[in-house]
């Protein structure tokens, strides 16, 4: 079925004139693997975008699990978005932006009131940690044990989303992306500062499948998602 998918989807491509494509006319579903903390800073932006250029456009996104190329050559989704590149002669890839991760916390915690509290107090409040295999070391542990600290992780999620929540409820702190980050301050009683210490920086790269790089409406797809990465 998947692979009648794929075919259907590059017949459609060729038969649209390409000089006159048209969004608003178009129906079709297009799916969109995501890693979930963009999912929830880009996808709200994405799909106000389409909507409004496109009422018979559906966006269907899931989030990662299984980082696959196949997915992409058999049509089972039509786009990733996310920070694991997928090395593949067949599959195009685009930066869509670079993040950092920094600190989140409830407004009420004492961390809320520095714009970059020092790397021994945040030892000094529990953490939350994000890890799909639900591991609580990471890149901000290496960091600390440098210079001879340890933070206490109390939870582990497996969700950046979840993790944001905790810290908003709690006297938790949890270490995000920055775009997520922005976007909940803006939404809950939360607030984020810079961790000061050199952390990986998070790469968002969106994916696709060769045969659909000339496709127009897929390109126009691409398109709004770069533009609602901004």
């Amino acid at each position: 079925m998947t692979q009648l998918r794929s075919l259907l989807e590059g017949a459609q491509g060729l038969l649209i004139d390409r000089r006159h494509f048209e969004p608003s006319g178009l129906e079709r579903t297009f799916v969109i693997r995501i890693n979930e903390g963009a999912a929830a800073s880009l996808t709200p932006a994405l799909v106000r975008r389409i909507a409004a250029e496109a009422p018979n456009i559906v966006i269907r996104c899931f989030v990662e699990g299984n980082e696959d190329v196949e997915s992409l050559r058999n049509g089972t989704i039509d786009l990733d978005v996310g920070a694991d590149p997928l090395s593949s002669s067949d599959v195009c890839s685009e930066i869509l932006y670079r993040e950092r991760h920094v600190g989140l916390v409830a407004k009420s915690s004492p961390l809320a009131r520095s714009a970059q509290p020092s790397l021994a107090q945040l030892c000094e409040h529990p953490h939350v940690s994000t890890s799909r295999r639900g591991r609580t070391h990471g890149p901000i542990d290496d960091a600390l044990a440098a210079v001879g600290l340890r933070r206490r992780v109390i939870a582990v999620v497996a969700a950046l989303v979840a993790a944001a929540l905790m810290a908003a409820d709690s006297d938790l702190v949890a270490l995000v992306p920055e775009r997520l980050a922005r976007y909940f301050a803006a939404r809950l009683e939360v607030a984020w500062f810079a961790v000061p210490t050199e952390l990986p920086a998070v790469i968002i790269h969106q994916q696709w499948h060769g045969r659909l790089d000339h496709d127009p409406a897929h390109r126009w797809l691409r398109g709004h998602v770069r533009e609602a990465s901004v």
